[in-house]
């Protein structure tokens, strides 16, 4: 005879994961996306991200940025503007997933690198300058 498993909606807790590397880089003139896998295991073999709430926060030296805000529609992944982030530093982003009906959470942390754009000069005149030679 099979067997059934059943388990406990209040005792479930959501997993959450950045797949990749746990440092990641991005150009400060880029466009910073972050995605998080999170789900819930009801059963055995069965996943789900139904009924999942999700909270970004970021923060730079235990500092938490509250107006850093995603552009995503997507709650699963995080956007922020170029230039929206200091060159030369680290930044921790964490996401806090919670189950709607029992608001049980977990969470998962990556840090982000902002490296130096690449300095563009523009001369203003255009491609050719005149140089008048020096008078001897």
């Amino acid at each position: 005879s099979a067997s059934q498993s059943i388990v406990s909606l209040s005792t479930v807790v959501p997993s959450v994961a950045f797949p990749g590397e746990s440092i990641r880089t991005v150009s400060r003139n880029s466009l910073l996306t972050l995605s998080a896998l999170a789900s819930v295991s009801l059963c055995p073999g069965d996943t789900s991200s139904y009924n999942l709430l999700h909270s970004w926060s970021v923060s730079q030296n235990n500092l938490q940025l509250v107006n850093l805000v995603s552009l995503s529609k997507d709650p699963s992944k995080f956007m922020v503007p170029a230039y929206s982030l200091t060159s030369n530093l680290y930044y921790k982003v964490k996401l806090t997933v919670s189950i709607k009906e029992t608001l049980k959470s977990s969470f998962a942390t990556t840090t982000v690198y902002v490296q130096p754009g690449k300095i563009v000069a523009l001369v203003s005149g255009g491609q050719w300058r005149n140089i008048k030679p020096l008078m001897s």
